[in-house]
């Protein structure tokens, strides 16, 4: 269900890892859907990557055969970099993210089972992660996504989220920062 995302081309191992370290990490919050015993979909969201970054190194011999497959690969190893420069952030881009206010709670994935498509199981994995957000007393979060991701940015305004800003990652492609505000 993410084989539109970067992610998904580091392989299953590598993804196993990390939705492990997202599992473990506090600061995560990871929702399924379930149905007859299947699983339909899932959520993560969160207070950053650190937590997470954290568990993966927690296990380097782990992590290091996850990755084997793309040591050789210069586009993913580029694509690795800059998703710890851009969760990293630069001085100025947090900056220039306090002044636009953008909320520190991140939905980081959102997947659903191409068989499940059209049954709501997106919207309600949506909705129960701001009830999550919501117990946690936050207001709003962020959504990035790739502009590439057409049906994603229709779902992301569907849903009440409002595209705040772009930038450039994986080598020049644009992705949108929606907020989605939890405020009635």
């Amino acid at each position: 269900a993410l084989d539109q995302s970067f992610l998904s081309t580091l392989g299953i191992p590598f993804l196993t890892l990390l939705y492990d370290a997202m599992i473990e990490d506090p600061d995560t919050i990871v929702l399924c859907e379930v149905e007859e015993s299947e699983l339909v979909g899932f959520v993560t969201g969160g207070f950053g990557l650190r937590g997470i970054y954290v568990g993966l190194l927690k296990k380097p011999f782990s992590l290091l055969w996850s990755l084997k497959g793309i040591i050789f690969s210069f586009r993913r190893l580029r694509g690795i970099i800059e998703i710890l420069i851009f969760s990293a952030s630069s001085r100025e881009q947090k900056v220039h993210a306090e002044a636009m206010v953008l909320p520190s709670a991140e939905l980081y994935t959102i997947a659903v089972d191409k068989r499940a498509r059209g049954t709501g199981a997106a919207s309600r994995l949506y909705r129960s992660l701001g009830e999550a957000f919501l117990r946690q007393g936050i207001d709003a979060y962020k959504v990035l996504v790739g502009d590439q991701l057409a049906v994603a940015h229709g779902f992301y305004k569907k849903m009440g989220a409002i595209p705040v800003l772009t930038q450039r990652l994986h080598g020049g492609s644009s992705s949108t920062i929606y907020i989605q505000s939890l405020s009635q």
